[in-house]
């Protein structure tokens, strides 16, 4: 009796590893051809990388980060624009572009990779210093703060990258410009978090 039991586990585990290893071999294909939706269309995508490979798989493959990256890139880049958030469905634009910054901002506390953590707050920095420039005057200095924020842990978190590092540059300066205190890009290049690097009118 034991040992028909044990047979039977050992081919319904048999059975369970073979479905992971195929279902493993077409994670790379399904993965690619979202990719390839994406960056023909971004704002077209419905919620890519969805349903990518059995839990187990994804477990095994450890592509949960790949594919929480690539939905926090999507969610920002599908967000309104700021020059898009204004007429009748202005409060649902607003919404839509609220969220994809949360979205954004809680991809980045569970992204392993430093690197990778500093691109996502360098997108809703650019997604929040956007929103800055159009604003009106009750919401322009804490729509500037969060993006200078963004943009400085973007930088703490990647001293290499010329993108953050560059539009940390342009965001203390139109705060110094406003008269928003203690954001001083002077200030901020004696503490090592202003940019000093990059061609004039880059960034983002």
């Amino acid at each position: 009796m034991i040992r028909r039991a044990v047979a039977a586990l050992s081919v319904l585990l048999a059975a369970a590893l073979a479905v992971v290893a195929v279902d493993a071999l077409r994670v790379p294909g399904a993965v690619a051809a979202d990719d390839a939706r994406y960056y023909g269309a971004p704002r077209r995508q419905v919620d890519p990388w969805t349903g990518i490979g059995l839990p187990p798989t994804r477990a095994l493959l450890g592509i949960e980060d790949d594919l929480g990256f690539r939905k926090a890139l999507w969610a920002i880049r599908r967000a309104p624009r700021p020059a898009e958030i204004r007429g009748p469905e202005q409060p649902v634009l607003e919404a839509r572009a609220g969220q994809a910054v949360i979205r954004v901002s809680e991809q980045s506390r569970l992204e392993s990779d430093p690197k990778r953590r500093a691109v996502l707050l360098n997108f809703n920095g650019v997604q929040l210093f956007g929103r800055y420039v159009s604003a009106t005057a009750f919401d322009r200095e804490r729509y500037l703060r969060e993006a200078i924020g963004n943009f400085r842990n973007a930088v703490r978190l990647d001293g290499t990258f010329l993108d953050g590092r560059v539009n940390l540059e342009l965001a203390l300066r139109a705060a110094k410009g406003s008269g928003l205190a203690g954001e001083d890009p002077d200030a901020g290049a004696a503490r090592g978090e202003r940019a000093g690097t990059g061609r004039s009118g880059t960034g983002y």
